[in-house]
């Protein structure tokens, strides 16, 4: 299969020999590819990628999948279904593979949520608006983003937090933000110029994890909007950082970073990093036969809490 590396990028060479290369649990992975031919602004994504969700157990074996175009943010719910964004929509799935409910979007959509009360939330990139959807497809809520930007980089994972307020990145702003549903912004942080950010999660602590982008690098702001923690793009042995999509904290603090490998870099580097607070490695997700880039990762079963 085309774009595709072999033989000495393929081998995780550089990794200290005793970090495991694959996660101690099962997980399902956005895995991002497109189904029929791409538009102007995906230009960068292949169609010989994988286009799918996909359930693996520890030992690296598929349990299900089901196709899904632009993959990006994945999740397990309780019951064992699977919610996903793809490229215009989201969808709840379930083995072997079975779609059970299906919110089409009208533009592209790379962040979802099921919320507390069952609904369900939902990033329309084109138009900078959050939607609350009800399950049986009404739409209870629409919520403006508070960024004058429009279009492919508006913004990706989307997250409301247990305050009812709403924590995104904002690619083409280079910056994270906390905003109420009447859009007033109330907290922010800044990213270097063309960082593209991924992703933003808040911690117990009530720091938040952002992922990073373009930056090639993971960032903990502290509710100053100042860097408390981060990891860099070489800074890890054996570890190139590329574009750095979903960003998590586990139970038992170990921070999990999907390593998005477009931009050229299939087959080039690992999947997915697990580090520890002290940047010792806890574990990686490297095999270059079952995947060719994510963007997302649900663990089944890891430590929680879990800040995601």
């Amino acid at each position: 299969m085309q774009d595709r590396g072999s033989g000495a990028a393929n081998r995780a060479d550089g990794l200290p020999a005793d970090v495991p290369r694959r996660p101690p649990y099962a997980y399902v992975a956005a895995e991002y590819g497109l189904i029929g031919p791409p538009r102007a602004e995906h230009e960068i994504v292949r169609a010989t990628w994988r286009a799918r969700i996909v359930e693996v157990d520890p030992e690296g074996q598929v349990r299900w999948q089901v196709p899904a175009s632009g993959a990006a943010d994945v999740w397990r719910l309780p019951d064992g279904h699977v919610l996903y964004s793809h490229e215009t929509g989201v969808r709840e799935a379930c083995a072997p593979g079975l779609v059970t409910w299906d919110f089409s979007a009208p533009d592209e959509t790379y962040g979802c949520q099921r919320l507390p009360d069952g609904a369900t939330l939902v990033g329309v990139c084109g138009d900078a608006t959050l939607l609350e959807v009800e399950r049986d497809g009404r739409i209870r809520r629409a919520i403006a983003v508070p960024t004058q930007r429009r279009g492919h980089h508006t913004f990706r994972y989307v997250r409301k937090l247990p305050t009812g307020t709403f924590l995104l990145a904002l690619p083409d702003d280079d910056r994270v933000i906390e905003f109420d549903e009447r859009g007033r912004e109330l907290w922010r942080a800044e990213l270097p110029a063309g960082s593209l950010p991924y992703s933003a999660t808040r911690l117990a602590n009530g720091n938040t994890l952002v992922g990073g982008g373009s930056s090639h690098a993971v960032f903990e702001f502290d509710r100053d909007g100042r860097i408390a923690w981060s990891v860099t793009e070489h800074e890890l042995p054996g570890v190139t950082l590329r574009y750095v999509a979903g960003v998590q904290r586990l139970g038992d603090g170990v921070t999990v970073i999907v390593n998005w490998l477009g931009h050229g870099h299939v087959g080039e580097g690992l999947h997915v990093v697990a580090v520890h607070h002290d940047k010792s490695i806890a574990w990686v997700l490297h095999d270059p036969d079952l995947h060719d880039t994510l963007f997302g990762i649900a663990l089944i079963d890891a430590p929680g809490p879990i800040s995601r």
